[in-house]
């Protein structure tokens, strides 16, 4: 089964100062009873995490709510959105424990969201 989409009608882009892209950890090191420590490649693969905040208006706001709570049954489930940095198309999930905060601009008519994400590999 194909993963949803983010709605066309949320925004795109990200605010550049708050964008935050972290490679993943893949690395398993050993420490020796003498010497430097060992290390190698635990993994081929991993997730990389990603924290994003997006501008939405109201009607976004009420777009976006349902995309994560109904669509992605409260951020449970992965979708397909444009990486902001790579413009390419990537599957992403939201980080368990880390739900999206909302927070209202000055004047209260536009809001910031912050978006704690994985690209999958």
């Amino acid at each position: 089964m194909a993963n949803p989409a983010r709605p066309a009608t949320l925004p795109q882009d990200v605010f550049v100062e708050s964008y935050d892209e972290t490679f993943p950890d893949m690395v398993l090191r050993s420490q020796m009873d003498a010497g430097p420590a060992k290390q190698r490649r635990r993994f081929t693969a991993a997730v990389r995490p990603l924290a994003v905040v997006v501008g939405l208006t109201r009607a976004q706001c009420d777009t976006f709510d349902v995309f994560y709570n109904v669509t992605l049954g409260g951020g449970a489930i992965s979708f397909d959105w444009i990486h902001p940095r790579t413009q390419l198309t990537v599957t992403l999930r939201f980080i368990g424990g880390q739900p999206p905060h909302l927070k209202p601009e000055a004047g209260a008519q536009r809001w910031q969201a912050a978006l704690n994400l994985e690209v999958m590999p």
